[in-house]
């Protein structure tokens, strides 16, 4: 048991990496790109279903489209991140975590055509000590015709330190269908649903998860953080897990999730999971132009 809660904490750490730059991008509306970006890629049927709710009353009007930059599925934007992750029932001290992005660009994976990103992570705590190092390569599937973006599959390689033991894993996570699924078609209010399977082959051994995620797009609203006060998308979802190992019972896990994407950048700057805040942007720049002094 206790190796299948470490290879779930190893797999929910590769969760908070899909999901915080929502799909690599954030979310938003397609039309106002140019060039031929969507060359090559999906134009095909996409997991997620759609079904308009109501008018939620957040404080400003708006739509998906805010939160979308195109800018960040660009080949050759370089992205940099530091957030903070406050101290809780797991860590007795506030975690910064640094976060490099760079997307590469169309390729195939496996015989699909992807949009390629590199991630390169390190976290450490508020008085200087290193928690982890990480490396990801991600591939996601960007459907022109759907207005989506959903990760195919992720390459990795992570070290963990604790009480002077080092921890070391690798592997790579293929999802299907492709999963943890972005769409810029949404409208406020309007909810999303999805079903996919994850197969991680990883040096602790392979795992089966059974994803299912529900959730509805909040709207845009106004969101005070330590950085300031800024414009947001924000999103509510329901993420649910089961766990199957070799030789152990399966483990289920229910994660309340919400995000808030930063209008016009389109990047994460808060995340809630189960209640509690779980990141809280510090900086951010985009090809070195600071993001949250130009919001």
């Amino acid at each position: 048991m206790k190796n299948a809660v470490s290879k779930y904490s190893l797999l929910l750490s590769l969760v908070i990496a899909v999901t915080a730059c929502g799909g690599g991008n954030g979310d938003g509306s397609t039309e106002s790109e140019d060039g031929d970006q969507s060359a090559g890629l999906e134009d095909g049927d996409n997991s997620t279903d759609t079904d308009t709710g109501t008018d939620t009353g957040t404080d400003t009007e708006g739509t998906i489209s805010a939160c979308f930059n195109s800018d960040l599925i660009t080949a050759g934007t370089r992205v940099i991140r530091t957030t903070l992750m406050p101290s809780d029932e797991h860590r007795s001290e506030d975690w910064i975590k640094r976060e490099v992005t760079e997307a590469v660009g169309q390729t195939t994976y496996e015989g699909v055509a992807v949009l390629e990103s590199i991630y390169l992570i390190d976290t450490k705590t508020d008085s200087g000590d290193l928690v982890s190092e990480s490396n990801m390569t991600r591939y996601d599937i960007y459907n022109v015709s759907e207005s989506t973006i959903a990760t195919f599959a992720s390459e990795y390689e992570s070290v963990t330190y604790n009480d002077g033991n080092i921890h070391r894993a690798s592997g790579v996570t293929r999802y299907s269908p492709a999963g943890f699924t972005y769409s810029f078609g949404l409208s406020e209010g309007q909810s999303f649903s999805e079903e996919w399977v994850g197969t991680d082959e990883g040096s602790l051994g392979t795992t089966t998860i059974s994803y299912s995620r529900t959730g509805t797009y909040v709207g845009v609203e106004t969101l005070t953080v330590l950085a300031g006060t800024f414009q947001t998308c924000r999103f509510d979802s329901t993420l649910v897990q089961v766990l199957s190992i070799e030789g152990s019972d399966d483990l289920t896990y229910t994660t309340e999730m919400t995000n808030w994407l930063l209008v016009g950048a389109g990047i994460l700057i808060q995340s809630e999971f189960n209640g509690e805040i779980s990141g809280q942007l510090q900086s951010a720049t985009i090809n070195d132009v600071d993001v949250l002094s130009n919001n």
